[in-house]
């Protein structure tokens, strides 16, 4: 019962927030994709995601910290000329049967970012560094995007700091990220959200 009364309180807070706010949209996931985080010679699953509440923002979470990577419209542009540089060298990999590990060119991006570890929230003291590279393996049978990120300090502690570590979209994984980023997918999601939140609004007028 007690569990129940704080989940209503924690509701009609939060509720009585957004009435008091702006009118920003309640921020959403547009898309997530798998990945994997390489690190000491382990994998560790990953899960990355694209937000958006007016703005967008790259996630790469683990299981003990959430990521807010600001990403405005031509840093989209950026990934998604960089993913069509990715499928083409992908291509030449396996048809060349070659393996090759490359930086993207102009594929770097740089952003404001934001962090929660456990209970704790943080946002970085100066912006962070994306940088995007193909990985090729077995004779270009197998490609991975890989992303990089610089290591930013809390701008509140400097003995606090985030990277997002090796991460790698595998294979499918990696065309997955690129229909995510697509403007198609970005302008259904946002669509649907819309026609939801509707819905809803409509059931309580």
């Amino acid at each position: 019962m007690k569990k129940l009364l704080a989940i209503l309180l924690f509701s009609f807070i939060f509720f009585t927030a957004q009435i008091f706010s702006d009118d920003s949209i309640k921020e959403f996931t547009i898309g997530e994709v798998k990945c994997e985080e390489m690190s000491n010679e382990y994998a560790y699953k990953r899960i990355c995601r694209l937000r958006y509440d007016g703005k967008y923002y790259l996630q790469i979470n683990s299981s003990y910290t959430t990521s807010w990577i600001d990403i405005d419209e031509s840093q989209l542009e950026t990934l998604r000329a960089a993913m069509v540089k990715y499928q083409e060298w992908r291509k030449i990999a396996k048809e060349k049967a070659v393996d090759v590990t490359k930086e993207i060119p102009n594929s770097s991006i740089t952003s404001n970012v934001s962090w929660s570890s456990g209970s704790d929230f943080y946002k970085g003291g100066e912006p962070i560094k994306l940088t995007f590279h193909i990985l090729t393996i077995k004779n270009g049978e197998s490609s991975s995007l890989v992303l990089k990120s610089s290591k930013v300090s809390s701008e509140s502690n400097r003995y606090i700091d985030y990277e997002t570590g090796l991460i790698f979209f595998i294979d499918g994984d990696a065309d997955d990220f690129q229909n995510m980023i697509s403007s198609e997918n970005i302008q259904k999601a946002i669509k649907n959200k819309a026609k939801e939140t509707a819905l809803t609004d409509s059931l309580f007028n």
